[in-house]
């Protein structure tokens, strides 16, 4: 009986350090497999990534800035995550103006003496008056970060603007189809989810590996997250409030410079998708692009530029169709122009702010 006791003890305990093993091993396949998965997830997203993308840091109340790029010679961006400007004469009297935008003010695809800043400061240059020209722009800001931005400048510089300058449209354009909340900044719904997660218990950290983003990428390129479709009335209410906070912004900068006695014009930015422009080739395949890889992002927009259309503002210039008499390539994507298309617009701006005495 006894040596039976310590027969099925022996096997009890063989069978457990079996499992254990088995267990062991399953654990170091599984650590294996997931060190693998993210250092070839690593691999595809530093081949996805393009190698002049720029980090950002976080700044109170606009959220974030970007950062001075290490390696970038045709790219400057100062400590306070500020384009360079160049052509312009920033000494301590000489006539000021600030200009707030999202990327495509920025400068996305150009270097430092080709953004629209730039070109304004170098028209002014040319006609034998230089002035001070600052490039408040920022990737993928909205209006309302640009007011804000306007509203912390005012407070902290001494030297005032003489005019503030607003050339945007496309980010708020496109926020119907992003989302159905109000007033709010490029990938909200993100920044909401991190925040609110903070402390949770669970497997929440899956979400910030590189697996998980290869994953993301590859559902968005065969097209699994497929972008919920609205009728054209609910795509309509929300470009018209989309545009009713655009011109709300505009009465707080009207109240701004009455205050500080600066002069304001706001350039409503053209898109390719909505533009009246004759689109060349490339801009074809851009407009293509845009389609498969954003379905229903075009409509969306449209949406926004069409109700701009119908408004008639002091203060506001609607360059939306500024190139339907320029069958050439102006835009390098959807969002962005190139040199040419930038020289148009900074043209079109030197105008408006001469007709202003400006």
């Amino acid at each position: 009986m006894a040596n039976n006791n310590q027969s099925t003890k022996g096997g009890e305990r063989c069978s457990i350090r079996q499992f254990a093993t088995k267990l062991c091993v399953s654990i170091a396949l599984f650590a294996g497999l997931l060190v693998t998965g993210e250092c070839f997830a690593f691999l595809l997203l530093s081949c996805w990534t393009a190698p002049t993308m720029f980090k950002y840091e976080y700044r109170s109340y606009v959220v974030w800035r970007v950062l001075p790029p290490n390696s970038q010679t045709t790219v400057t961006v100062d400590a306070d995550g500020l384009r360079r400007t160049m052509y312009s004469h920033c000494e301590a009297d000489d006539y000021t103006i600030w200009m707030f935008g999202d990327s495509g003010l920025w400068g996305n695809y150009v270097r430092d003496w080709e953004t629209v800043p730039s070109l304004v400061a170098k028209r002014y240059e040319d006609s034998g008056r230089p002035v001070c020209v600052r490039n408040y722009g920022q990737i993928a800001w909205t209006s309302t970060q640009e007011v804000i931005q306007l509203l912390l400048e005012l407070k902290r510089i001494r030297r005032k603007p003489d005019v503030v300058i607003f050339y945007d449209g496309t980010e708020d354009a496109v926020h119907p189809y992003e989302t159905d909340e109000f007033d709010v900044h490029s990938g909200f719904a993100d920044f909401k989810r991190r925040f609110e997660s903070q402390g949770d218990k669970g497997f929440a950290y899956f979400g910030d590996t590189n697996t998980y983003h290869v994953l993301q990428r590859l559902a968005g390129r065969l097209h699994l997250d497929v972008h919920t479709s609205i009728s054209a009335r609910q795509l309509t209410a929300r470009a018209q409030r989309s545009l009713d906070n655009y011109l709300e912004n505009m009465e707080i900068a009207d109240a701004l410079a009455t205050h500080y006695g600066f002069h304001y014009v706001w350039f409503w930015e053209p898109w390719l998708q909505p533009s009246q422009k004759p689109l060349s080739a490339a801009e074809l395949l851009s407009r293509d692009r845009e389609e498969m890889n954003h379905p229903g992002r075009a409509e969306a927009v449209k949406a926004t530029y069409d109700l701009m259309r119908t408004v008639n503002r002091p203060h506001l210039v609607n360059l939306a169709d500024i190139f339907k008499d320029h069958p050439e390539t102006l835009f390098p994507d959807s969002y962005h122009l190139g040199v040419e298309g930038n020289r148009i617009v900074a043209e079109r701006i030197f105008q408006v702010l001469q007709h202003l005495g400006s």
